[in-house]
């Protein structure tokens, strides 16, 4: 019998340092064994390069590969498809690290990646939104990321129609997400606080188990 994706807890920080060695998420829960884990990193000036994922002994995959916001911000996202759990924190160690904001999503029930887009660069403007992408089931887990480019004070981020503002770090990173009752092509949008940004944003589509 199919089971329906839940989404377990968010979990966001930013690493207040120009160049930190690693950086951590710090869940509130203890991370269940067996559910997936969706991370996502925003780096400032370079992109992260060679990282190391500890705190969690399931297999970290790159669902997103680093693409910049005018080559100031780089964004990348990773999936952990089966956590190990056990834990709460999750830490991020590379070379290259700046004001790194990390973003941390967990669900269960959650299967095979249907189909992931190609991220978009875009603005400034005041409004993210990703490729559509075409979910081929029915349950589908629909997952958006964003980042924006560096300079000035945050922006807010407001979740697209009929998604969920996720995990966000203070300065660059948010994840959003629903869960499409019926398959049919859909976008990851965001609104921001300001136009004055680029950004770049993705949407990804995973089956139910």
């Amino acid at each position: 019998v199919p089971t329906t994706v839940m989404h377990v807890q968010t979990c966001g920080y930013q690493i207040p340092s120009s160049s930190p060695s690693s950086v951590s998420v710090i869940c509130l829960s203890t991370i269940t064994p067996g559910n997936f884990l969706w991370i996502c990193v925003a780096n400032v000036n370079s992109a992260v390069n060679s990282p190391t994922w500890s705190g969690d002994s399931g297999t970290f995959t790159l669902d997103m590969a680093n693409t910049s916001v005018t080559g100031s911000t780089y964004g990348s996202c990773y999936k952990v498809a089966s956590a190990g759990g056990g834990g709460t924190t999750i830490t991020l160690t590379a070379s290259n690290l700046s004001w790194t904001g990390l973003t941390l999503e967990e669900f269960a029930n959650v299967g095979l990646l249907d189909v992931n887009d190609t991220p978009v660069e875009g603005g400034p403007s005041s409004s993210p939104a990703s490729n559509s992408i075409s979910p081929t089931a029915n349950g589908d887990l629909i997952l958006g990321f964003s980042t924006v480019s560096a300079g000035g004070g945050p922006p807010t981020y407001t979740a697209g129609t009929g998604f969920t503002l996720g995990a966000g770090s203070t300065y660059t990173a948010q994840n959003e997400y629903l869960v499409q009752t019926t398959a049919a092509p859909i976008s990851a949008t965001f609104a921001l606080s300001n136009s004055t940004r680029s950004w770049v944003a993705h949407a990804a589509a995973y089956k139910h188990k």
